[in-house]
């Protein structure tokens, strides 16, 4: 979105709240959910978030329930196969987990613009807010209402659905097949037009790698060009 490489990056953020001096004490000794007295309460039971949801309608072939399982198409069963046997049925107070569940990653780029990434736990419904600040509106994209907003500063606001722009939007708001398609378009047929470089996607593993080591320093302010060969 930019179209510029990126100048520098500070990053906040910590693991604050599944830790092990969090773990509800009603919950006893146990490790696992399936063996937990709050595991029809608790509000990170593997047992609604996986199972519940899924018997509530959720889609047999996306992420969470397929990451948790190999089975096709995905059952109840498997996924109660997986929370008993699997690291998805460890308590999330009681695991060997080190990822942030909090984090601000703000970026300046070359040419001048800033940007900031917001990555948070805590929130109900999964996805993606998107904002864009221009010179004479802003473009708002959110991803679980469905719906992008362009509010000019003068003029009417104009709405769009999501899912009357485009079709598929399953996985990563349809990103993943997509990419297959594009691998596929460029290695057996040859099509050399794709929409990103590696150039690229190098450019966002450096700026990955920058905003953990600010992290890890108190949110220190870090050039790019400690990663990136200029």
């Amino acid at each position: 979105f930019a179209g510029s490489r990126c100048k520098s990056i500070a990053s906040m953020g910590d693991l604050r709240y599944f830790k092990k001096e969090n773990k509800p004490k009603e919950s006893g000794n146990a490790t696992r959910c399936v063996n937990c007295p709050l595991m029809e309460t608790c509000t990170y039971s593997a047992k609604k978030i996986y199972v519940d949801n899924f018997e509530l309608g959720g889609h047999p072939q996306v992420s969470p329930y397929t990451l948790i399982t190999d089975a096709y198409p995905v059952t109840t069963e498997a996924l109660w196969k997986s929370i008993r046997e699997t690291d998805y049925g460890k308590c999330v107070f009681a695991c060997d987990n080190d990822v942030v569940d909090n984090e601000t990653t703000i970026m300046t780029f070359d040419n001048g613009i800033t940007a900031t990434l917001k990555m948070e736990a805590f929130v109900r419904d999964g996805g993606r807010d998107i904002r864009f600040f221009g010179t004479e509106g802003e473009l708002d994209l959110h991803e679980g209402e469905n719906v992008i907003i362009y509010k000019k500063f003068t003029g009417e606001t104009k709405t769009w659905k999501i899912d009357e722009l485009t079709d598929d939007l399953v996985g990563h708001g349809g990103g993943d097949h997509r990419m297959l398609d594009a691998l596929y378009e460029a290695f057996v047929k040859g099509d050399s037009s794709m929409n990103t470089s590696l150039e690229s996607s190098l450019e966002s593993h450096f700026m990955a790698i920058a905003a953990e080591d600010s992290r890890l320093h108190g949110g220190a302010l870090v050039p790019l060009t400690n990663y990136r060969p200029d």
